[in-house]
């Protein structure tokens, strides 16, 4: 639960109530868009239960932990959609999500595990890479998403 906090501080997610007082965080992008990289097509996650899920499974840090990854790592894009009333209206036509433009998400990036070494997720600001829990990666394997290579 720290690192999930940690995660939604660097976010900016939190309620400004201190944390020995604070219900427990319930913050979960509304669309999460899987794109690029190694992936063919988009890929939109668009139940908010399932988002929250994926959110609370990588909110550790990375073990070990990643010192860097190359840009030419084999990745995924990730592009995550918050504040719900913004987006609702793609979730309830999904015919609009193709017309979701990525530079307007929260940005970040799952490089692929290889050579022994677990999948990571990686923002571009904040924390270290974050680790991916089995319900993680048991959702990107609902979609088909390959996480190793």
């Amino acid at each position: 639960m720290k690192g999930f906090l940690v995660l939604l501080t660097a976010l900016g997610l939190t309620t400004g109530v201190p944390a020995a007082s604070a219900p427990a965080p319930h913050a979960a992008p509304r669309i999460i868009m899987l794109h690029g990289g190694v992936l063919e097509e988009r890929i939109y996650l668009t139940d908010w239960n399932e988002n929250l899920a994926f959110m609370l499974a990588i909110a550790e840090p990375a073990s070990p932990p990643v010192a860097s990854i190359p840009d030419s790592a084999p990745h995924v894009e990730i592009a995550m959609f918050w504040y719900g009333p913004t987006w609702e209206p793609y979730v309830q036509d999904t015919s609009r999500l193709r017309t979701l433009d990525p530079k307007d998400a929260q940005r970040s990036r799952l490089y692929l595990g290889h050579d022994g070494r677990p999948p990571v997720i990686a923002f571009p600001v904040g924390p270290a890479a974050r680790g991916i829990d089995s319900t993680g990666l048991k959702i990107l394997a609902k979609y088909q998403v390959v996480t190793t290579r």
